[in-house]
């Protein structure tokens, strides 16, 4: 449930990641309904690990329509900042970042989920019955 609660972090992650961004409404209405989409199917799963495959995929797919939205919109944006950069070095290093950000936020959903998964297991064998008695 902890990873589940964590997923749903992910619409505030769309609005903050697209926040100075002209034109990243079609890029934010498609990362919704991914994760809509893996909501939905994550309800309708009853087997833990194909939850937590949904979740993962949603989540690669929401992330990837970002970084790639963000590579796409970086050359009409007008913000100041990045005068220093090319278009291409500034598109590698947002888009770095949001790779970066797609790693620490599959660990943070799914760490919770693995070490429920490994604390049961531990549970289970240390309940069996040893095969020496």
């Amino acid at each position: 449930m902890l990873s589940f609660a964590l997923f749903g972090m992910l619409p505030l992650n769309i609005f903050i990641s697209f926040d100075d961004y002209q034109g990243s409404v079609p890029y934010e209405i498609a990362m919704g309904l991914v994760l809509l989409a893996s909501l939905w199917l994550y309800l309708r799963t009853t087997q833990l690990w194909r939850r937590l495959i949904v979740l993962a995929v949603g989540m690669v797919l929401a992330m990837a329509i970002e970084a790639i939205g963000k590579w796409i919109l970086i050359p009409s944006q007008v913000w100041g900042g990045f005068e220093w950069h090319t278009i291409e070095q500034s598109q590698q290093v947002i888009v770095s970042g949001t790779i970066q950000t797609w790693f620490w936020v599959i660990v943070a959903v799914l760490l919770p989920a693995l070490i429920g998964w490994l604390l049961r297991l531990k549970q289970f064998n240390s309940a069996a019955p040893s095969p020496n008695k």
